[in-house]
């Protein structure tokens, strides 16, 4: 089994009893690669908002051990700040998961369906796409990575986004983040103004990053 069908296995073996997984709450990149059919370069990490420590504890004792134990004779479970790292008796690392604790008035959720081979489908508690692609402008705000820009439009193409819900999501999550940007039109004025030039100076000689820039901007003024 390769990594990404572990995630996914492990994904469906957390999700199919629904008890075991109150407020916890699936996000970024494996959301958008099996939940929302994003194409991107695979990352072996899951990402998951919790509502409290309780909730985490629940993921590790009573989903992530047990599943671990159905397929591996020894593992190690290795906690470091709002991070788990999963490793093989090889020392061969499986995957990471990466918790925060949210509450949950700052987030939007939705309820996807999740197959696993011949099982019968199982109802996900994912964040929506909606609320990822927010996620993904306060991620531009705070640093300088390409992936963000190319997730970003990607997510907007996507047939399960609705642009018309970013700007309440935006001021929303904004209650937590606390930005001097706390409108959704003073955050791509910033960009026209500061964020695109930043951009352009660390990576000044891609020019498929310039081109998708001035798509993301494009994508933004659809949002006023």
């Amino acid at each position: 089994m390769n990594k990404k069908q572990l995630l996914k296995r492990f994904l469906y073996f957390l999700y199919r009893e629904n008890r075991l997984a109150v407020n916890i709450h699936l996000d970024g990149g494996a959301a958008l690669t099996f939940f929302y059919k994003i194409k991107r370069n695979f990352s072996n990490d899951l990402d998951f908002t919790i509502e409290n420590e309780e909730s985490f504890k629940a993921l590790i004792d009573k989903s992530l051990r047990p599943f671990l134990k159905s397929f591996l004779p020894e593992f190690s479970i290795n906690h470091s700040e709002n991070k788990v790292e999963i490793r093989s008796q090889n020392n061969e690392l499986l995957f990471n998961i990466d918790y925060y604790i949210v509450d949950p008035a700052y987030c939007d959720y939705a309820k996807i369906p999740l197959s696993y081979g011949k099982n019968i489908a199982v109802n996900c508690p994912i964040h929506s796409i909606e609320d990822i692609y927010v996620e993904k402008l306060f991620c531009i705000r705070d640093r300088v990575a390409e992936r963000d820009i190319y997730d970003s439009i990607k997510i907007f193409r996507s047939p399960f986004f609705s642009y018309q819900k970013v700007n309440d999501l935006y001021q929303r999550k904004n209650g937590i983040k606390k930005s001097k940007l706390d409108t959704l039109s003073s955050y791509i004025r910033w960009f026209e103004s500061d964020g695109k030039k930043t951009f352009l100076n660390e990576f000044s000689n891609n020019v498929d990053l310039k081109n998708n820039l001035e798509i993301f901007i494009k994508d933004l003024y659809l949002l006023r």
